[in-house]
């Protein structure tokens, strides 16, 4: 019993450091494709940014999940913990991204929500 245990333990503990090491190849993949695809490329209209933005955001919280089981892995068996420094850069440029493209949001809605008030006081 005690020699099955052993070996599930080294299986799992294999199948961690393989999943570690395609992770960290999927994050290096995720910030070649922010970089070239993200909401913070040059030249593309603001609502596309915003479109860009959601996207994003959602395929970062994926990643955190991951990083998250990883690394509770990693401190099970005992596995040095491993950095995403692009994980970690993403994380960062999404929210300040958020902060950017939620301020643009609300200044359309107020210039249309003036709009709205100095129509509806010319047609009065």
């Amino acid at each position: 019993r005690g020699d099955e245990l052993s070996n599930k333990q080294i299986q799992y503990k294999r199948e961690l450091q393989n999943d570690i090491r395609a992770f960290k190849i999927d994050v290096c993949n995720f910030m070649g494709d922010f970089i070239k695809n993200g909401p913070l490329v040059k030249g593309i209209a603001p609502m596309e940014a915003v479109d860009r933005l959601s996207r994003f955001k959602e395929e970062v919280k994926i990643r955190e999940r991951k990083f998250d089981l990883y690394h509770g892995g990693e401190v099970l068996f005992a596995l040095p913990h491993q950095e995403y420094p692009g994980l970690e850069k993403a994380k960062k440029e999404i929210k300040l991204a958020s902060l950017l493209y939620d301020l643009y949001a609300d200044v359309i809605r107020s210039i249309n929500d003036w709009k709205l008030m100095v129509s509806e006081a010319v047609t009065c």
